[in-house]
């Protein structure tokens, strides 16, 4: 598994979810500050694949 097939890497401040405009920032929000489980996430994003 490499990174690049899940992530478009645009800049070291900005990296998104590939084929989306999701960066990962919003994700990492999602799951460790406020806990969300992966499940929970994939619903609340519906851009993600």
């Amino acid at each position: 598994m490499q990174l690049e097939e899940y992530f478009d890497f645009l800049s070291p401040d900005d990296i998104r979810v590939k084929g989306t405009r999701m960066g990962i920032e919003h994700i990492l929000d999602e799951y460790i500050h406020a806990g969300a489980a992966p499940e929970a996430i994939a619903r609340n994003f519906i851009v993600l694949p």
